[in-house]
C-alpha cells in the first residue's frame, strides 16, 4: 500500500467566480504505477482535498466528490480574476484501511418517492423532479432563498396551461410533426399530434457533498405510442452556497425519425408573483402587476427576477458554448416564459446517432446584478483551468 498526494493549480483565467466547483478527470492507477510502481486499483473512499498556502500548509479540507471518472471540488469563496488556487489531493491505493469519514453534513441527496425525485441538502428541500408526469418531466418545485421560483401545472388558465415547472421539450409548428410539448390537440393554431416523453427506467443515482445527480433514459412517443427517439438524461443538482442553487442537465438525444425541424426546447416557467403582467384572463385582457418582476440578458444567458415570498430571487437559463448551433440567448416574455430553443442538426444517415447538448438552470437571490449572473454563466461556460501534479509518499 503506498500514499498518492496529488497537487492542483486551479486558475480562474479572466473570470471571477464566486463559490465555484471545479473538477480533473484523474487515472489514480496510472499515478500509482508511475509514482510508487504500484500495480492495481486506489480506494476512492480515502479521497480527501485540502486547500494549502504558499507554503504548502493546509487552509482546509474542502467538500470534494469522486464520480467513477472525474474528482470534483469546491472553490470556497470568492475567486478572483486571475487567480490561482492550489490543493492537495491525497488517496491510498486499494487494499488499506478504511479512514474516518469526512466530516460534511451538507450533502445533496436525490430520493426517489415513486412518482418524483426530491433533492434535499441535510432537512432542506431543494426541488422535485416530476418524472411520471402524463406527458413530460419538469422539476416543480425549484427553491430559491424565499421560496419557490417555477409555476405548477394549471389546468384552468386560458392558454400555456401547459407551462409548467422546468423543463425539456420537444416539437415543431409542422402540423405533421410530433409533438411533446403543448400537452393539447385542442392548442390552435394546432402543433401536430401531441406526444409524450416517457420514463423508461433511472440507470444511476449518486450523493454527495457537492451534488447530487441521476441518470434517465426516456422514450419520445407519438400519440399511438411509436417510439421515434430516445433520450438519455442527466441531471445534476448543487448548492453552491445559501443564496443559489445550480440544476445541470446534460441530454444525449437519439436523431429523431421524425419530420419538420425537430425542434427541442429548454424551458421555465416563473412563479406567478415573478411577472411582468397577468395573463391568466388571456392575451388580450393582460394585466400589469403592481411589483412586477425584471428580465435581464447577456451573452448566451436570460435572467427572469421578481418578488417570491418575502424577498426576490431570480432564475437565469444558460446556454452552452459546446451545443451545437451556440449563439443567442434565451427568450423571455412578459407573462413569466423563458426558453431557449434549437433545430436538431441535419441527420448523417444513420439512425442510431445522436447529439449531445448542456444547460444549466441558475437560481440565486436578487436580481441579475445581485445574483451575479453574467459571472456565473462565465463559470459555466468557462470553468477553471486545472493542471495536476504529483508526488508520492511509500509505506
Amino acid at each position: 500500500m503506498s500514499d498518492l498526494f496529488l497537487f492542483a493549480d486551479v486558475e480562474s483565467e479572466g473570470v471571477a467566480r464566486r463559490d465555484a466547483v471545479v473538477s480533473a478527470a484523474i487515472d489514480f492507477r496510472s499515478f500509482f504505477w508511475h509514482a510508487a510502481r504500484q500495480v492495481g486499483g486506489f480506494a476512492p473512499w480515502s479521497l480527501a482535498v485540502h486547500e494549502v498556502d504558499s507554503q504548502g500548509q493546509s487552509t482546509g479540507l474542502v467538500p470534494h466528490q469522486w464520480d467513477g471518472e472525474r474528482l470534483h471540488w469546491k472553490l470556497p469563496g470568492d475567486t478572483p480574476a486571475g487567480c490561482r488556487r492550489r490543493f492537495q489531493i491525497a488517496c491510498a491505493s486499494s487494499p488499506g484501511p478504511r479512514p474516518a469519514k469526512n466530516d460534511f453534513t451538507d450533502r445533496v441527496v436525490p430520493t426517489d418517492l415513486g412518482q418524483e425525485i426530491l433533492f434535499s441538502c441535510n432537512e432542506q428541500e431543494l426541488c422535485r423532479y416530476r418524472y411520471r408526469d402524463p406527458f413530460k418531466p419538469y422539476f416543480f418545485p425549484v427553491y430559491g432563498p424565499h421560496g419557490n421560483v417555477v409555476r405548477d401545472r394549471v389546468e384552468d388558465e386560458e392558454g400555456h396551461s401547459f407551462h409548467h415547472g422546468l423543463w425539456i421539450a420537444y416539437g415543431s409548428i409542422d402540423q405533421n410533426s410530433a409533438n411533446l410539448w403543448c400537452e393539447s390537440d385542442s392548442v390552435r393554431p394546432r402543433r401536430g399530434p401531441t406526444g409524450r416523453m416517457q420514463h423508461e427506467s433511472f440507470e444511476a443515482f449518486s450523493f454527495g457533498w457537492v451534488f447530487g445527480w441521476l441518470r434517465e433514459r426516456l422514450a419520445y412517443q407519438k400519440p399511438g405510442g411509436h417510439v421515434f427517439a430516445r433520450e438519455w438524461r442527466t441531471v445534476r443538482v448543487t448548492k453552491p452556497n445559501r443564496d443559489s442553487l445550480i440544476l445541470d442537465l446534460e441530454i444525449r438525444l437519439q436523431e429523431p425519425d421524425d419530420t419538420g425541424p425537430r425542434n427541442t426546447m429548454f424551458s421555465a416557467r416563473v412563479a406567478p408573483t415573478m411577472r411582468l403582467v397577468d395573463a391568466s384572463r388571456g392575451w388580450t385582457r393582460k394585466q400589469p402587476l403592481d411589483r412586477p418582476g425584471k428580465i435581464e440578458k447577456g451573452e448566451a444567458w436570460t435572467d427572469y427576477s421578481g418578488p417570491v415570498g418575502d424577498g426576490w430571487d431570480g432564475v437565469a437559463l444558460f446556454d452552452h458554448p459546446a451545443n451545437p448551433d451556440f449563439s443567442r440567448p434565451p427568450t423571455a416574455t412578459d407573462y413569466g416564459l423563458i426558453s431557449l430553443s434549437r433545430t436538431y442538426p441535419p441527420g448523417d444517415g444513420y439512425r442510431g446517432s445522436t447529439v449531445t447538448y448542456r444547460y444549466r438552470a441558475y437560481v440565486h437571490h436578487g436580481d441579475a446584478e445581485d445574483g451575479r449572473v453574467r459571472e456565473a454563466w462565465l463559470d459555466y461556460a468557462f470553468p477553471c483551468w486545472v493542471t495536476i501534479t504529483t508526488k508520492s509518499v511509500p509505506k
